[in-house]
């Protein structure tokens, strides 16, 4: 099972303003995305709403869940140069570490 999102884990979350009274992430992201709703034109409901039904059918099945292997792969690294993952991996354990990028 994962973890759930509804309260501080960390040491001294009891401190910080207001965190007893906190409301569960879903329950937070429920309000907003009311709130959200209820101030958008018609055209942007309706592009939000197929970006979000694109993602759940091309987007979400695919993803990798944390720990699974990785299929093959090749990628460039910061110089450009690309690499595979199975020369990588016959030098020993594969780390794969992604960067946002030049934002």
């Amino acid at each position: 099972p994962r973890p759930s999102c509804a309260a501080p884990k960390y040491p001294g979350a009891s401190k910080i303003q207001g965190a007893s009274k906190m409301k569960p992430l879903e329950e937070r992201l429920v309000v907003r995305r009311t709130e959200s709703r209820r101030k958008a034109s018609a055209e942007r409901i309706e592009a939000l709403d197929n970006l979000t039904a694109d993602l759940r059918t091309n987007v979400i099945p695919y993803i990798i869940e944390p720990g699974a292997p990785l299929p093959a792969f090749a990628l460039p690294n910061a110089d450009g140069v690309v690499f595979s993952s199975d020369e990588l991996i016959k030098k020993g354990p594969l780390v794969l570490q992604f960067f946002r990028g030049h934002w």
